[in-house]
């Protein structure tokens, strides 16, 4: 991993982010869930975009 990258925690991720196009708390709880559900508990924010403090390597 490079030193640029970050390993978040997904309940650390802004719901704006999360939920893109249409945040929500109901929607950032589904797919918080769903995360889970998959076993994934981090993230790796990186990328050439920044959103907040996170780094974003794509959206959609």
């Amino acid at each position: 991993m490079s030193l640029d990258s970050e390993i978040e925690d997904i309940h650390s991720i802004p719901t704006h982010i999360i939920c893109y196009p249409k945040p929500s708390e109901e929607e950032r709880a589904i797919r918080v869930r769903e995360l889970h559900a998959l076993g994934i508990k981090y993230i790796l924010s990186k990328g050439p975009k920044v959103i907040d403090h996170f780094k974003i390597l794509g959206k959609g």
